[in-house]
């Protein structure tokens, strides 16, 4: 089993709601602190690196700062710069391990991971967000800790989503035939990509989602719907 995670396991107004303006409110005073992990420290100095590549072709001309004026620029443009991923990931890791962060996972999730796990099929995840960013949500989930059933996580360092070459990849890293990994997302587009890599899929389709009358992908509400996948 191959989970997308925004939109499918998880609300996307969790994102929208909750970890961003958790970040905006966190992100001055986090990159600003002179006692910063190695972790931090290196993530900040790649956002450098890309603001310095920015910032030649547009002249910007008001410097780097602490970082965090950029980082908030490339977050209201829906940046999906690597450096800012981490960033934020360790900004929430600070906010899971203190107890002000749950992560939001549908009432459907938990039954059903535990249902595949029990019947010997591995489990892995596929976000826009960072490996990191996963398992925090997971392992802190408000249900409790479910990174014990997920095997392992991709993010789109591994790819872009909706490139067929991505899922391939995944499904040779994994080291099992494309046709043996059923992939679950909220994205039309995901979905037909990971067809075309000989995926099985499933769309599920959440309250407040935008639903495409004009596929023919499987349509689920929830994972309990969701057959178990053909050797």
């Amino acid at each position: 089993m191959l989970l997308d995670i925004e939109g499918t396991t998880t609300a996307l107004s969790f994102f929208e709601d909750v970890l961003l303006p958790y970040v905006r409110t966190h992100i001055e005073r986090v990159l600003s602190n002179t006692e910063q992990g190695s972790r931090l420290a290196t993530a900040i100095q790649s956002l450098r690196s890309e603001w310095e590549h920015e910032a030649e072709r547009l002249d910007e001309g008001d410097g780097f700062g602490t970082g965090a004026k950029y980082a908030l620029r490339l977050m209201k443009r829906s940046s999906e710069s690597t450096a800012l991923k981490e960033i934020q990931a360790l900004i929430w890791e600070q906010g899971y391990s203190d107890g002000s962060l749950r992560g939001h996972v549908f009432d459907d999730v938990p039954g059903a991971i535990a249902t595949w796990s029990s019947l010997g099929l591995r489990i892995y995840t596929f976000s826009a967000s960072s490996v990191l960013a996963q398992r925090l949500l997971l392992s802190h989930s408000i249900f409790g800790d479910l990174s014990k059933t997920i095997d392992g996580y991709f993010d789109t360092t591994f790819g872009t989503k909706t490139h067929s070459v991505t899922y391939d990849g995944i499904a040779r890293t994994i080291g099992i035939a494309p046709a043996s990994v059923f992939f679950l997302s909220d994205e039309p587009q995901e979905l037909s990509a990971a067809r075309g890599a000989g995926m099985q899929v499933g769309w599920i389709h959440r309250p407040g989602s935008s639903l495409v009358h004009d596929t023919d992908l499987p349509l689920y509400a929830t994972f309990a719907m969701v057959p178990r996948p053909s050797a």
